[in-house]
């Protein structure tokens, strides 16, 4: 097998003449009326001790998930952690977490029993 020179092969190595390539469409809006979050106390595999719960829907965005973790611990005065279930606030503010919630204009509603 031979090796073409740049004229057998056309003439042309490489262009950008004709490439079918969309614009790249803006990011949308962050609403957060858009996802409805749960939440509710937990206690089940955590050694005895209560956490609050807030379930965040599979389409909620990742990098947002972190900032309003910060916001709620903040607002509660107490720790926590983003997890795949969710965000997980430590002690029992689930009335506190939802009211909150409801003021930075998440629908919020109390999960389970």
């Amino acid at each position: 097998m031979t090796k073409l020179s740049k004229k057998q092969a056309g003439g042309i190595v490489y262009s950008t003449f004709g490439s079918q390539q969309e614009p790249e469409s803006e990011p949308q809006a962050f609403h957060p009326t858009d996802w409805e979050l749960g939440v509710r106390r937990e206690k089940k595999g955590r050694g005895g001790k209560t956490v609050t719960l807030i379930i965040l829907p599979d389409e909620f965005p990742g990098n947002q998930a972190p900032d309003l973790a910060q916001k709620i611990k903040k607002h509660c005065g107490t720790g926590g952690s983003v997890t795949p279930q969710g965000i997980v606030i430590q002690g029992d503010f689930v009335d506190k977490t939802i009211g909150f919630l409801k003021k930075l204009g998440y629908p919020a509603k109390k999960v389970g029993g």
